[in-house]
């Protein structure tokens, strides 16, 4: 931390060698400066700092226009001399675990606030939604393990009621609070399906408790209902729930993906020859196979019989042909035992790309049918594309630091550099404020962007920024993360209102912000979507 405590030091008292010339400073470049010092200072170790610019702003209200030098020496002259470390130590292990998402959808600004910061505090991942409409998108790109919403959006919301029954269809368990305790309204309810009742004021050691019940009871059930038991691949139903989500943001521009349908060759002979309990163990083995042999993200599903689909979110036909050919090649020098001797198994695979004409997922696995088909015809063991596909490469995915502090700025794309997401190409880019920012040509009409914005800034302020990105940007290839040194929530909750993504408040631990920046990429992009 010493490279950025040292010149972030010397910036501290550039500011006050300046001020001393000028005979003092304007009350808002004193209040910017707090701020930055608050913000930045224990992000980069240097807690008695922060402690110090913590302290000084309770007197905001008190400072005048101009401060002069006698003024502003009252509060200089408390300045802690000798610095301190103090940054919690995140392990990289900790960082890169993958907690359950929750959703808390609630009109009170300051109730979420305090939950999220309960619960994070508890090892959750948690988004917040002030609207349903932003609950609906958040639940379509994130894919939320359970969610928290307020009773007022299913009492007088038809997108209330449409967000809580797609939740109950896709086994995710919904908890209504309440904001009084009204039997009407817990029965009510429980008519819809939820999992849960809370009135308020929640019980903070009990919702930690019924939140993992009700996670792990979920994940259960979803295992049970969506699970092939035989070969531990997912059945149908769950091809048809993923497949039509992804199919959806396919036409909402938000993302690709390809389908493969692989058929184990001549698999009545090895019934017939070796009987059923072998033809089992090799449906079994080439379950597993496949599985271990996957990237994370994709999807394994048993179609039916020694038919099997494999889902690959943000994957070209071409790419999907490549690891496909690799699993081929690959299984067919596995033996095989029975009492008959040894024997191989081969398959044949079919392979498509989603494409715009294809509305329903029905038409696109009549297509990597007939892929399939053809496959067989011409030989088996073998990989068909159905058409022709033009190579993609990887996708691209841009991450903005836009932060007025030079030092932080500086350590946060250090950092984000090493951010690493499977099959995308990051690149990060930084400006110094959000005028600078908003003044270039950053926007390609197919990129997909992370901007973490800094809520304090000289010029354009961080809400200032959000209100124009949410008013001349598309929100599906735009995410934002908010940087505030208030916790205030009237400041979290303007952030929530004009449409931030998530927000973290200063100081944070610099791990803990990029393992959060790549897990809000990850999920943009669709590649964690199991609960």
């Amino acid at each position: 931390m010493d490279k950025y405590q040292l010149p972030f030091l010397k910036q501290v008292d550039d500011h006050i060698d300046r001020w001393k010339q000028a005979n003092g400073v304007s009350r808002e470049e004193w209040r910017l400066f707090l701020h930055s010092v608050n913000g930045t200072g224990a992000s980069i170790g240097l807690v008695s700092l922060t402690n110090w610019a913590k302290e000084t702003m309770s007197e905001e209200q008190s400072f005048p226009d101009w401060l002069d030098m006698n003024r502003l020496n009252t509060y200089l002259s408390k300045m802690p001399k000798t610095m301190k470390r103090g940054i919690s130590p995140v392990s990289q292990e900790e960082a890169d675990r993958n907690p359950s998402l929750l959703l808390i959808v609630d009109h009170d600004p300051i109730f979420m606030t305090e939950v999220k910061e309960w619960l994070e505090s508890k090892g959750y991942m948690v988004l917040v939604a002030l609207t349903v409409q932003k609950a609906l998108q958040l639940t379509q790109l994130q894919n939320p393990s359970c969610l928290l919403i307020n009773h007022f959006f299913i009492r007088d919301s038809l997108l209330g009621i449409k967000l809580l029954k797609r939740s109950i269809r896709e086994f995710i368990p919904v908890m209504i609070v309440g904001d009084s305790d009204v039997e009407e309204q817990r029965i009510t309810a429980f008519n819809y399906g939820v999992t849960d009742y809370l009135a308020k004021p929640l019980v903070s050691n009990r919702l930690v408790a019924q939140l993992a019940n009700r996670v792990q009871h979920a994940k259960r059930i979803q295992d049970r209902i969506l699970t092939d038991p035989l070969t531990g691949a997912f059945n149908r139903r769950f091809l048809e729930v993923e497949g039509n989500r992804y199919l959806e943001l396919f036409q909402r521009g938000q993302g690709f993906f390809s389908l493969a349908m692989v058929d184990l060759d001549h698999f009545k002979r090895i019934n017939d020859q070796h009987g059923h309990l072998v033809g089992d163990e090799v449906l079994k083995t080439f379950s597993k196979f496949v599985q271990d042999h996957v990237r994370e993200g994709d999807v394994f599903i048993r179609f039916g019989g020694e038919e099997f689909v494999l889902l690959l979110p943000h994957t070209t036909a071409t790419q999907a042909e490549v690891l496909v050919q690799r699993l081929r090649t690959t299984f067919d020098d596995h033996l095989f035992e029975s009492e008959t001797g040894t024997f191989k198994a081969t398959f044949s695979a079919g392979i498509c790309e989603v494409a715009k004409e294809w509305k329903t997922l029905a038409q696109m696995l009549e297509k990597v049918d007939q892929a399939l088909y053809k496959a067989k015809e011409l030989g088996r063991n073998r990989t068909l594309l159905y058409g022709d596909h033009m190579e993609k490469g990887l996708a691209s995915f841009e991450l903005i630091i836009v932060e007025d502090d030079m030092v932080l700025r500086e350590a946060l794309v250090e950092q984000a550099k090493t951010v690493q997401v499977e099959d995308v190409e990051i690149t990060v880019t930084s400006y110094e404020s959000g005028t600078r920012f908003m003044e270039t040509d950053w926007f390609k009409p197919d990129g997909k962007y992370l901007i973490s914005l800094d809520r304090m800034m000289p010029g354009l302020d961080g809400i200032d920024v959000l209100a124009r990105l949410r008013r001349d940007f598309p929100e599906s290839q735009v995410m934002v993360l908010m940087l505030t040194s208030s916790g205030e929530p009237s400041d979290i909750a303007d952030a929530l209102t004009y449409g931030t993504d998530d927000y973290i408040t200063k100081p944070f631990n610099q791990v803990e912000l990029i393992a959060r920046m790549r897990r809000l990429i990850e999920r943009s992009i669709s590649k964690n979507i199991g609960r």
